[in-house]
């Protein structure tokens, strides 16, 4: 997949004693200024680090490549976007309001943890091969926190069919934004 700071690619993890299939995201060069972007990845580490349930594509690794890329390796989950496996498997309406209710617990579960997702859309949200819902894409992500509004670290990237009014006017994300989003 591509966004707008990256890309993420189907990898195999090989070592001496286990072998794994991860996801790997990678920084898109030029996207934003090197330090911004480091930032920008190291955030989305701590993000991910932070939460830690079945919803949410675990952290496996991260660091800096030799050409200055930063990079996370993180689960693989095999799936299909929300929208598209509502459609394949003709759920009815109460089926997608069951998958919409466990998304809600799993962004519910970021708020208690104080993180805004910020771009809750349906490539974003996965149905795994056991019918679990998994939300990924943390690169927007925001810490909430009350006392402090930082727009030096809030990235202009969102996706803006889904965009919340307060990130298409640039001010301070909140739940709020990914309740809009959740609509």
């Amino acid at each position: 997949g591509r966004g707008g700071m990256g890309a993420v690619y189907r990898a195999r993890r090989e070592g001496a004693e286990f072998e794994q299939e991860v996801a790997l995201k990678v920084s898109k060069p030029g996207s934003l200024p090197r330090d911004e972007l480091l930032a920008r990845f190291r955030h989305e580490q701590r993000i991910l680090a932070s939460l830690d349930t079945l919803g949410v594509s675990r952290i496996v690794d991260s660091g800096v490549s030799e050409a200055g890329q930063p990079y996370i390796v993180m689960e693989f989950i095999q799936g299909l976007p929300l929208q598209d496996y509502c459609e394949h498997h003709k759920l009815s309406v109460k089926s997608r309001l069951q998958q919409l209710i466990r998304l809600c617990r799993i962004i519910a579960h970021c708020h208690r943890r104080r993180v805004i997702h910020g771009d809750i859309k349906s490539n974003n949200v996965l149905i795994d091969g056991d019918g679990e819902v998994r939300l990924l894409d943390f690169g927007i992500a925001e810490l909430l926190d009350p006392g402090k509004v930082d727009d030096k670290s809030r990235p202009n990237a969102m996706t803006l069919s889904v965009a919340s009014p307060e990130q298409i006017q640039g001010q301070a994300v909140t739940t709020e934004s990914d309740v809009y989003q959740l609509g």
